[in-house]
């Protein structure tokens, strides 16, 4: 199974591409880039890593596990440490 890890940060940017150098700011954007991954492969993981600050949602985050095709794609919401 293959794992991918996206970061958000407050300082981040959702044009960023996720990556610990270049985060995202919201846990929408990090969503909508894992779902997306899940669906492109499948049988893989995604962890959305959150670096220390504050951050406000506009909405529910959703994930289903209907939405991946294989059934085995899933998301991991985890803090980074420090």
């Amino acid at each position: 199974m293959k794992e991918y890890t996206i970061y958000v940060s407050p300082e981040g940017a959702d044009s960023n591409s996720g990556t610990a150098e270049q985060p995202l700011q919201t846990a929408e954007r990090a969503t909508e880039i894992a779902k997306a991954r899940i669906c492109a492969d499948g049988d893989c993981s995604v962890r959305i890593r959150f670096r220390q600050g504050v951050y406000r949602f506009s909405k529910a985050v959703e994930w289903r596990t209907k939405e991946s095709p294989s059934g085995k794609g899933f998301v991991v919401y985890e803090s980074c440490e420090g």
